[in-house]
């Protein structure tokens, strides 16, 4: 009765210890396709953060064409990013792998979420059956305060779906085989006496079988741990390439930061001398006012002698037509002097003629000595009036050439010469009027 149980006992520990090992097991234990981490999900977020850290300063000082060739670098470096678009605070998208999306609102495909509070945001997308792709969502900070954030689309195969499961650890397998073998012993010891050893014989065949068994499955493990072991160490390296570009590219941005405060010196003193051009410039502003001023008071005063000049043009314009006029004048009066000796001529034949006839009418001799003594004195009188006109004309053209020297005098001058002109017409109406009543 003890002995039974203490076989009882015994075999309740070996179950317990089965027990125990199999829940080990199945709790280390991942579902099929688990086992195997997410590479595309992995290398999306390190491209992700590694992109945002470089796009910090851009976004921050609004270069375009440093985001527009950080662009061009990405699509080059990660031919798995499809998309890329680069959000400011305000929701406008400062930079995409689309131009054309430049300088319109944050778009995303339906059912993607944008950045929030969160630091990482990895999101599935639509892919074909033997893809697949995620939309990594990253803040880009300028140290602590958040400027920005970078949306990129990752694309790759999809992992197949019968991926090995993890190796089964050796300590819990070798439980299993002794809690095995414990109650198999316990059961041989607990059979009657009356066992044949034909049939311990197949118990032992059997135990040989599932012992060869499980060292098939302990191999196969083994096999599978070298396979996640290699992929690993693939992981390992991937990760130690990523560290070495984080860390270019972090000697990258501190030598940028370098250039940064440079040029922020620079930039400073392009201020300091922006502030004494300035001064300069009111400087110049008030002297070029003041300048202005005498300027606007010379163009006033130029103004007032225009006008001055529009009218003396005009008291010019008037004296010329007046100068023509008496340049009509003159050439009718010289003219006129040209009939005048014409008559005159004409008078003397007439008078010759008269003496002819004189010679011929001896009675009429005394009266036509008399007409011709008048005729004579009337001649004389023409004469001298003649020799006056000579001597009025040569007045006129003494007269006309003071006009250039003497402008202001020249009216008086012209109202005299006037006169005279109508004082000769008056008198050489009377000669005509006499040389009339003389015929």
């Amino acid at each position: 009765m003890k002995r039974t149980v203490s076989i009882i006992i015994s075999v309740i520990l070996a179950l317990g210890v089965l027990g125990i090992t199999s829940w080990l097991l199945l709790k280390d234990r991942k579902p099929a396709g688990g086992a195997v981490p997410d590479e595309l999900k992995t290398r999306s977020e390190l491209i992700a953060k590694s992109l945002a850290r470089s796009l910090s300063d851009p976004v921050a000082n609004g270069d375009d064409l440093s985001l527009s060739e950080l662009m061009a670098q990405a699509q080059s470096d990660y031919p798995e990013v499809s998309q890329i678009r680069v959000a400011n605070s305000r929701g406008i998208m400062v930079a995409a792998s689309e131009e054309d999306l430049v300088g319109q609102p944050l778009s995303l495909p339906g059912g993607i979420k944008t950045l929030a509070e969160e630091n990482l945001l990895l999101q599935p997308a639509a892919a074909g059956p033997k893809e697949r792709s995620y939309w990594a969502a990253v803040p880009i900070l300028l140290g602590r305060e958040k400027i920005g954030g970078l949306y990129l689309l990752t694309r790759g195969q999809a992992q197949s779906a019968s991926s090995p499961n993890p190796a089964i650890p050796v300590p819990i397998v070798a439980g299993q085989a002794a809690a095995l073998i414990l109650i198999i012993l316990l059961l041989a010891l607990s059979s009657p006496k009356t066992i044949t050893v034909a049939a311990s014989g197949e118990a032992l065949a059997e135990f040989e079988h599932k012992k060869k068994e499980i060292e098939k499955d302990l191999e196969n493990k083994r096999k599978d741990l070298k396979k996640v072991e290699a992929e690993a160490a693939d992981h390992t390296r991937w990760l130690e390439m990523f560290r070495g570009e984080e860390a270019d590219l972090t000697s990258q941005v501190k030598k940028m930061r370098q250039e940064r405060t440079e040029l922020e010196g620079v930039i400073d003193q392009g201020r300091k001398q922006l502030v004494e051009f300035e001064g300069l410039l009111r400087n110049k502003q008030s002297k070029l006012e003041e300048v202005s001023h005498q300027l606007t008071a010379r163009i006033e005063e130029g103004i007032e002698l225009d006008k001055r000049l529009v009218s003396i043009q005009q008291q010019e314009a008037e004296l010329n037509t007046r100068m023509t006029e008496l340049k009509k004048g003159e050439t009718n009066l010289a003219q006129w002097l040209k009939q005048s000796k014409a008559e005159v001529q004409n008078l003397v034949q007439f008078i010759a003629e008269k003496r002819i006839e004189e010679s011929e009418l001896e009675q009429t001799i005394e009266e036509k000595r008399r007409e011709s003594a008048e005729l004579e004195q009337k001649v004389e009188e023409m004469r001298g009036n003649i020799q006056e006109l000579s001597d009025i004309s040569e007045q006129w053209t003494g007269e006309k050439d003071r006009l250039s020297l003497e402008i202001g005098e020249k009216q008086k001058d012209l109202t005299a010469v006037m006169q005279l002109l109508e004082g000769s017409r008056a008198r050489l109406e009377k000669l005509q009027k006499q040389e009339a009543a003389a015929k």
